[in-house]
């Protein structure tokens, strides 16, 4: 469990902005899962608040269960 989710994940993607994608992930965590894949079954991350969605980096699965605030769904 971490804070920042990976970069490069649709579990960290804040918002688009003129066709352009605005990434809250982080490098060194996506590294870190890269790097570990084999040791590491999944990673659950809040931070990005609209990002709730899952993802994988490699075959890890990424969740971000979202927030109750913001995305209204619970």
């Amino acid at each position: 469990m971490t804070h920042n989710g990976p970069m490069e994940s649709w579990t960290t993607i804040k918002e688009y902005k003129k066709n352009k994608i605005i990434d809250s992930g982080s490098q060194s965590i996506q590294d870190f899962i890269i790097k570990n894949k084999e040791k590491i079954i999944f990673n659950c991350h809040g931070h990005t608040h609209l990002g709730k969605r899952s993802d994988y980096v490699e075959n890890t699965l990424i969740l971000n269960p979202g927030s109750v605030k913001f995305t209204k769904s619970y």
